[in-house]
């Protein structure tokens, strides 16, 4: 009989959520700033069907997002500015295998790679930007930081959500660690 076993990393999160400090962990993906989870509607995915649901809730979202004026820092490095949103995943597609957020990405690497979006015009992200994270092509975008690492803190003013495997978790400041 063969071992089929498979040691994989871990994301966990540490934010502030409505009871306080408190942390979860990903399989797959975090991401702090904009998310369609934010306006999606059970109705949405009801009569539109879960990707079409998804889809107008992006759509929504991108009309009502204001980009918060972020810090982010891992290892020796550190970002400033307004920011779309930060992608932090830990294999290459989720969202059942519909969006590549982390080209490249392993499972059991010991490091996951991060996407650094900064605030552009609404008009840019829903016809350039978000259709290219489907093809994971969005990382080679002018002004898009795309790295890996082990360890992420992110503040931002003001508050700004962080999503957890696709669930609304808390808000920023917000540590990721492998």
């Amino acid at each position: 009989q063969r071992d089929n076993t498979l040691t994989v990393d871990l994301l966990r999160i540490d934010c502030e959520t409505e009871e306080g400090p408190g942390y979860r962990y990903a399989l797959l993906y975090s991401s702090v700033g904009f998310s369609g989870n934010e306006v999606a509607k059970p109705w949405m995915k009801r009569i539109l069907g879960p990707k079409l649901g998804y889809y107008l809730a992006m759509i929504i979202e991108t009309v009502v997002f204001h980009p918060p004026d972020i810090t982010i820092r891992w290892e020796e490095e550190e970002y400033n500015g307004e920011c779309w949103i930060i992608m932090i995943g830990n294999v290459e597609r989720t969202a059942g295998g519909s969006m590549c957020i982390a080209p490249g990405a392993r499972i059991d690497d010991g490091e996951f790679r991060v996407s650094i979006i900064p605030s552009q015009s609404r008009i840019k992200s829903m016809t350039k930007m978000m259709p290219k994270v489907a093809s994971g092509t969005h990382v080679n975008e002018p002004g898009v930081l795309y790295f890996p690492a082990k360890e992420l803190e992110v503040n931002s003013i003001p508050p700004t959500t962080v999503d957890v495997d696709g669930d609304l978790f808390g808000k920023t400041p917000a540590t990721i660690t492998i």
